[in-house]
């Protein structure tokens, strides 16, 4: 079983897919994700979040979602037709891949994760539970400890 603690303000969307791709290697193969949000998990960070086997919050985490948005340089305007276009290509897989993990456990359509996500979603640790985008408050006091092999 793999832990991942996630406290971050979100980042890049590429670096985003790229630690989703290891975690679906790491399923892939067999292996247990679990991830945990501490505190902040913003953006990116709270996709990474949703794709672990087993998902937590502690209790004072604060975990928002939005819309992709890419970073467009200097040239802003000439840029902005081309990296909209992509975005909104590589977003629509992606989304497609969360939702589909998500969508037994939420019930929700991709139509409506995608109408979640149209503006800032800010939850509390309760709220993402309530939805069903994390499975339980973290309590590292029920997490039973690993038997050390020798």
């Amino acid at each position: 079983t793999v832990y991942l603690y996630i406290h971050t303000d979100g980042g890049d969307f590429e670096a985003c897919c790229s630690i989703c791709d290891e975690i679906q290697g790491i399923q892939n193969q067999g292996g247990e994700v679990v991830t945990i949000s501490v505190g902040k998990t913003y953006s990116s960070g709270a996709f990474i979040l949703c794709m672990g086997d087993r998902r937590y919050a502690t209790i004072n985490s604060t975990i928002m979602f939005h819309p992709i948005s890419f970073e467009l340089g200097d040239d802003f305007i000439g840029n902005q037709v081309k990296y909209t276009a992509f975005s909104d290509k590589q977003f629509t897989i992606f989304l497609k891949t969360i939702t589909d993990k998500l969508g037994k456990k939420t019930k929700k359509t991709r139509e409506a994760f995608r109408e979640s996500f149209k503006d800032e979603l800010w939850l509390t640790a309760e709220e993402a539970k309530k939805q069903k985008l994390i499975d339980d408050i973290w309590d590292y006091m029920e997490e039973p400890l690993e038997e050390e092999s020798e």
